[in-house]
C-alpha cells in the first residue's frame, strides 16, 4: 500500500483475503411411527393382537396427540402406524478470513487477522420438522 508523501509500504505490508460459500438442499424421505386414529382416542388394538386396550386420554395430552399426523402408509415398516413424507434439509455456510501483515522494522512486525464462519443449517432432527416444526 502506498499513500504518496505519507507512507511507502512497498515490501512492508502484505494482505490476504478469502471467502468460501456452501449451499446444500437435500431431499429426504422420512418414515416413522405415529399414533393411529384409534390411539389418538386411547384405543390400542395393535399391541396385543386380538385384544383391545382402552386408556382414557388425559385432556392435557390430547392437544399434543393432535399435532401428530395420522398414518398414511399401512404397508410400511411400522405397519398401521407408518407415516411417510418428504422433507428438505437446507444448509448454508459462509466463511471468510482477512489477514494483514506489516513489517515495522527489521526487529518488529505486526499482524492482524479476522475470521468469520456462519453456518445456517438444521437445528432440529428432520423427522421432527416433518411432524410439526413447533414441537420442542
Amino acid at each position: 500500500m502506498v499513500i504518496p508523501g505519507i507512507y511507502d509500504g512497498r515490501d512492508n505490508t502484505f494482505y490476504f483475503a478469502e471467502y468460501q460459500g456452501f449451499r446444500q438442499v437435500l431431499g429426504t424421505t422420512q418414515v416413522f411411527a405415529v399414533p393411529t386414529a384409534a390411539e389418538h382416542n386411547g384405543i390400542d388394538t395393535t399391541t396385543f393382537p386380538g385384544d383391545t386396550l382402552t386408556v382414557p386420554v388425559n385432556p392435557a395430552i390430547a392437544p399434543l396427540l393432535a399435532r401428530y399426523p395420522l398414518p398414511n402408509e399401512p404397508n410400511g415398516p411400522f405397519g398401521a402406524r407408518t407415516y411417510a413424507t418428504s422433507s428438505k434439509v437446507v444448509t448454508n455456510t459462509d466463511q471468510f478470513s482477512v489477514r494483514v501483515d506489516h513489517r515495522i522494522s527489521d526487529q518488529a512486525t505486526l499482524f492482524t487477522r479476522f475470521s468469520l464462519n456462519q453456518v445456517n443449517g438444521p437445528t432440529t432432527n428432520p423427522d421432527q420438522t416433518a411432524i410439526d416444526p413447533a414441537l420442542p
